[in-house]
């Protein structure tokens, strides 16, 4: 048996009023949000799309920095140790290639 019981128009208005008020808070709030972002990028204040932009490129280049570093590193230790590095770049093959065959 069902023992839910409809709602009035009483108990169902007063709800309803509720989310009409909820969404116009949200409206308000979007637009200005809305008027907030377009006046930043009017005002000549960076925008956080350009700030973000600005952060990814350094990023970009500390990355690079750093393999850069890493590959002249890589090399050195090649070059220093050449009989092992062929034994470690066999090793890491055979490792590699039992791992897929499974």
């Amino acid at each position: 048996m069902n023992m839910t019981k409809a709602k009035t128009d009483d108990e169902v208005s007063p709800e309803l009023e509720k989310v009409c008020a909820d969404v116009a808070a949200l409206k308000r709030d979007l637009a200005a949000a809305l008027a907030h972002l377009k006046s930043g990028t009017i005002n000549g204040t960076p925008s956080l799309a350009d700030q973000l932009a600005d952060t990814a490129a350094g990023l970009s280049g500390d990355i690079a920095a750093l393999r850069d570093r890493g590959v002249k590193s890589l090399g050195e230790h090649i070059e220093k140790q050449p009989l092992i590095s062929v034994l470690i770049a066999f090793a890491t093959g055979l490792l590699v290639s039992r791992i897929i065959s499974r």
